[in-house]
């Protein structure tokens, strides 16, 4: 099997080469489907052909099969420019949130956007208008990003918004580029509305690196917290703004500032005596958990207590230390839905696992990117995103605090009830 490599960089010098794939699979003395499979990032390629088709395409292969790591260094300013970005756009989310929230919606009427990326039925709700002013405010910010010259955003980005599903102003119809930005505004909306919850997220991937940046906002409690990849992850308190009835808030145009906020997780090993976060908003949720979760809530494991908070808040509150575990048994979440809150724990010093204890990656993703790449060609034919397409891509897990305490957490999940 070949070393993991880079088939974007294959992609980009095949597109610039001018050759068919006869050509490439000639001068590398190999065939046409090898050169398909290099091209579409087949894992299971023979480091034998890759080697081959580099020949062929006239590409290094030292250079494709670069670590994604060693690219990090090279990514760190364009990151930490993408996530001040983040952070004034979810500012302006959680503003416009809180003076509808606090005050009403007085504007046109808002209808659910049939392209919207959810497993729920379509229907209008009164969630609706913060959904979609929190939507319009964090794409105002990125469009702004986009229209400065010299920004990392200025060259184009792929953008996947749950309100709206996938967005090609930024880069043109079926065009192509590194960044990906995904946008859930008001994640859990109808808690945010109750003041005991709601997230604003946005979680930035790179085709060449993974993901890259996570930007979350905390509404209940108004704080940012946001992670950079190979970087801590870093927490502000910030003072809410004053509002009045409702009008669009005036745009945050600097880099927010607050009080420093710990992000570490609590250092506990053992299950006995945790507090876990378990997924259980909906009825047949609760049942299932109740299920497959019966080793871990065996009175003999000795688990202290449990919540049962949604989204991303979970990896956030394990980021946090507020609790010392976040497990998903269920049928597992969507990358959107899983990455940011995982992402952002990961980088407190929190183990993200999945139910076999097996660590997760936030590097590349091949068929994750695949799957992004279908949704782009689907786009440009008129075709809107089916949220089943993302089911062969949903995550199961464990995050916990340590290495250790996820060790536990998984062999307890495996016990018989």
């Amino acid at each position: 099997m070949a070393a993991s490599y880079d088939h974007h960089l294959l992609r980009r010098r095949y597109d610039e080469s001018g050759l068919s794939y006869q050509e490439i699979a000639d001068r590398g003395k190999t065939s046409k489907t090898t050169v398909s499979r290099a091209l579409e990032g087949d894992s299971g390629l023979s480091d034998e052909n890759l080697r081959k088709v580099c020949a062929g395409l006239g590409v290094p292969y030292a250079e494709v099969t670069a670590s994604w790591r060693s690219l990090l260094p090279r990514l760190q300013g364009a990151m930490l420019q993408i996530c001040e970005v983040c952070q004034m756009a979810v500012v302006d989310a959680m503003a416009e949130a809180r003076a509808v929230i606090l005050h009403g919606y007085v504007g046109p009427e808002v209808r659910t956007d049939p392209h919207k990326i959810t497993d729920r039925p379509l229907d209008d709700d009164v969630t609706e208008p913060i959904d979609r002013v929190t939507s319009d405010a964090i794409q105002a910010v990125l469009a702004d990003a986009h229209g400065t010259r010299g920004h990392p955003l200025s060259e184009g980005f792929h953008l996947f918004d749950e309100e709206l599903g996938y967005v090609d102003r930024f880069v043109g119809r079926g065009g192509s580029a590194d960044w990906v930005v995904f946008v859930d505004s008001a994640d859990d909306t109808s808690q945010a509305r109750r003041g005991l919850g709601g997230t604003s997220l946005i979680g930035v991937y790179h085709r060449r690196i993974g993901w890259a940046v996570v930007t979350i906002g905390d509404f209940s409690r108004y704080s940012l917290f946001s992670r950079i990849a190979g970087k801590h992850s870093l927490g502000l308190r910030l003072q809410p703004p004053a509002t009045g009835p409702f009008e669009p808030r005036s745009r945050c145009k600097n880099v927010p500032e607050g009080v420093n906020i710990s992000v570490e997780a609590t250092r506990r090993d053992t299950v006995a005596g945790s507090a876990i976060n378990l997924y259980m908003g909906k009825p047949s949720r609760i049942l299932a958990t109740a299920k497959l979760a019966a080793g871990l809530l065996a009175d003999d494991v000795g688990v202290r207590e449990t919540f049962s908070f949604g989204g991303s808040r979970g990896g956030l509150l394990v980021a946090e230390g507020v609790i010392d575990a976040s497990v998903e048994v269920v049928k597992g979440f969507r990358p959107l839905d899983f990455a940011p809150g995982a992402f952002l724990a990961a980088g407190s010093s929190a183990a993200v696992l999945d139910l076999e204890g097996v660590p997760i990656d936030f590097g590349p993703d091949f068929d994750f990117e695949r799957t992004l790449d279908r949704i782009i060609r689907d786009h440009a034919r008129g075709t809107p995103i089916d949220p089943a397409i993302f089911d062969g891509l949903r995550k199961r897990f464990v995050i916990a605090a340590t290495p250790g305490l996820g060790a536990q957490i998984v062999a307890a999940l495996k016990r018989r009830s």
